[in-house]
Parts: C-alpha cells; structure tokens; sequence
C-alpha cells in the first residue's frame, strides 16, 4: 500500500534572518513524522515520510531544518500531546508560573495581569496565572489539548498565534503584560512573523517568558533524537539575541533549564536593551566554539555512535532471550526508533502514561502503544526508556517492575543499562 502524502517545502532563506546561504549540516534521511501517531498498522496503512535535513545559516549562525512541513499536517485534532501527563513538566511550570508571579508582583498593577500564552496546550501553565487572580488567554492549534483547557475554565482559541493574529487581538482587547511560549519557538516556520507578533500584542516594558532548548546541550548531550519535523530550529544563544532585537525585544536574564534534555529560559523585555549578563554569555558561547558549524556537524558522528552501540546491545540482549518492551512514546521515541532502524524484532511494544496514544502504533516502527499496567503485567526483562529526558521520573513510576528484575536501558547520551 502507497504511504499517504503530507504538504512539505523546502526552506530557501534562514527563518530567522533570511539569509539565503543555507549549508547542509546533517541528513538523517527521509522519516515519518515523529506525532503523527497511526489508527492502523503501518502494513495496512504506511506512514508518510519526509525528508529530515539539518542546514546551517552562515548569517547568524542558525542550524535549522531543510523542509517546512505544513504546520495544519502536524497540529491537527489528533495531535497526542498533553503536557499535564507528566509529573515532572507538571512541576516544572508550577515552578515558573510562581517565579514568574512573584518578580511581576513588585509592580503596583501586578493585580491587572494580562498573561497570554501561545501553544497553551491543556492549559497546564495558565491554570496557576488564572489561580493567582490574573486574566489569562491562550492560543492552540491543536482542538484536543485545546478544548481540555476549556474544560478547565481556562479561555483558548484554537487556533495558530502569529502577526495577524496579534493585530487583531490588540485591536480587540488592547496589550497584555506577559506572553509565555514554551517549547514553541522551534516550531514555528514564520520565525519572524512570530517574533513580530510578540512584541505587538505586549505593552511598553512588557515581558515574555520563553523556554526554547539549547543547541549546545543538544550536541554535547548527544540529543539528536530531538531532531524531527516539528523542530524546525535549533537555538544557539547568538541566533536569539540578533532575532529579538530585530524587533525591540532585549534578553534580560538566560538561565539553564534541565527539561527535555537542556533548555535555556528566556526573559525578554519590549523596549529593553540586552542586558550585560546575557551578551557575556554570548561571547562564552562563541568563545568556547558552541555555535560554530564544525560543533554542530559533530551531531551526526553522535548519533552513529548511539545507533551502533544500541543495536549492538539489543541484538546481544535478544540473542541471551531477553524480551523487550519501550517506554514513551514521545517524538523523539520516533526519531531514535526510525533513525536505529528499530522495531518488532527487537521490541514487543510501547508503554505510555498518556491515554490518548493508547491503540494507536509508533509511525515507520508500528510498535502499538499501550498502558503502564500492561507492561508490568507482561514483565518484560528489558524496557528501553524512549523519553530519556523523564529519566529519573520513569524510573520511579516502574519501580515495581524494577524491584521484580527488570532492567531499564537509557540510548542517550549514551547507551547504558540500569
């Protein structure tokens, strides 16, 4: 049977500065789309597949993907992710809504908060802004984590944020005093368009708080498994701080973030300049050669060496009658399964806490998705962790099963059994 298709195009000039010499970087080949979860086998109905291509700006240094796919192909009604599953993100944005809360209450009208959140998802940050008596707004493409949100009492637009969109909502309901947007800048093809937008809809002294990962804890983390569609950027500090300012915005504070693998938390001023601090930590970064195309080239060298030593081990381990199962079926599950080749020969099936995925399979794999519970009753002697990055967190979720002798094994950053 004939994979469907997906709209794709290939990117001609940098999302960010739109410079036209794009360098190719790394090619991990052509791979289904990492949440595209399927309804049915892939030998009943093939996922599609796309080229995934990393290229590099010469302008302001941008690694970045070759193709856009068409964001309505990916956001659609069966977009599987919910960011309240986990407990640990879960924590980890209670965290920064009450950090947040307290820095904007040394402002006499902290008591008029307008927050607006794009990619707000199921409504797992705004909750803790709206507990706090602020009048909060977010925007999702997605329906299904939308409407959970208005379930909540949490108001959402489904529908994707940018310029045009920020135009409107001004002249509807004027400017707001903070944007949130966390794990979002990546995903967005019309970087500009959307950096743009920001600085419309926030007032004068305004703030946006951003949460992007870090390019060079992708590379020396051996995280290449962060690498697929929906990821069309990846940001080193030099590209965000040319970008923002490009528009009136100034970085006044960049702290290290542990989440997905290494991040970096953005707080970002209308009007401001960037700040001492921030362009000290741009010199590091350039001094230390973390934003050079020979640092980023090394990511695909990284990921050979995982795919070798993780087929190796599995093979090994199959050979001695181990049997395996997955746990996470994350987007980059995806990538680390489609990029190692990786599928029923080697593993029985994929365990996950989020409900939504159960019965659908892993696209290119066809690994079907299943509970926790399942898992523990199957007992499998080996659970490949696909979700590395929740580590610590799933461990402890499957103690039982690691009390009885099963053992876990981490492929990044590199291939471990524990």
């Amino acid at each position: 049977m004939t994979a469907p298709t997906v709209p794709w195009s290939t990117a001609t000039a940098c999302r960010a500065c739109l410079a036209t010499d794009l360098r190719p970087l790394a090619d991990f080949g052509a791979t289904p789309l990492s949440d595209k979860l399927g309804r049915l086998p892939d030998s009943e109905r093939p996922a599609p597949r796309v080229p995934l291509e990393l290229v590099w700006c010469s302008g302001c240094r941008l690694p970045q993907l070759s193709v856009n796919v068409a964001p309505e192909a990916i956001y659609d009604a069966d977009y599987p992710y919910y960011s309240s599953v986990s407990p640990h993100l879960s924590a980890h944005f209670a965290a920064l809504a009450a950090e947040t809360l307290e820095h904007l209450n040394r402002r006499p009208d902290a008591q008029e908060l307008r927050v607006l959140e794009a990619a707000s998802n199921d409504g797992y940050l705004l909750r803790h802004f709206a507990a706090a008596s602020a009048t909060v707004l977010g925007f999702d493409p997605s329906s299904g984590p939308a409407s959970v949100a208005q379930s909540k009492g949490i108001e959402t637009r489904s529908e994707f944020f940018g310029l045009d969109v920020a135009r409107s909502l001004v002249r509807e309901r004027g400017t707001f005093d903070l944007f949130l947007a966390n794990n979002v800048l990546a995903h967005v093809p019309d970087l500009r368009g959307f950096v743009a937008a920001i600085a419309h809809v926030l007032r004068p002294g305004g703030m946006a708080v951003i949460e992007v990962p870090y390019l060079a804890d992708l590379v020396e983390g051996r995280a290449f498994d962060t690498i697929y569609h929906q990821h069309l950027c990846y940001f080193p500090l030099i590209s965000l701080v040319r970008l923002f300012e490009d528009f009136g915005l100034g970085i006044i504070l960049v702290t290290p973030q542990t989440v997905h693998g290494g991040s970096i938390r953005l707080r970002i001023v209308k009007g401001a300049s960037t700040s001492e601090t921030v362009l000290k930590m741009v010199r590091a970064e350039t001094e230390s050669d973390r934003n050079t195309f020979e640092f980023v080239q090394t990511v695909a060298q990284l990921a050979d060496t995982v795919k070798t030593d993780l087929r190796n081990l599995l093979a090994k381990l199959i050979r001695d009658g181990a049997r395996i199962w997955a746990y996470g079926a994350a987007a980059k599950g995806n990538t680390l399964l489609s990029f190692c080749g990786l599928g029923h020969d080697q593993i029985e099936a994929v365990a996950d806490l989020n409900t939504h995925k159960h019965g659908l399979y892993m696209p290119g794999s066809d690994l079907r998705i299943t509970s926790p519970e399942e898992m523990k009753a199957a007992a499998p002697t080996h659970v490949l962790i696909l979700a590395w990055n929740f580590r610590e967190e799933i461990l402890q979720q499957l103690e039982p099963l690691r009390a009885s002798g099963t053992r876990f094994i981490i492929p990044v950053p590199q291939v471990e059994i524990v």
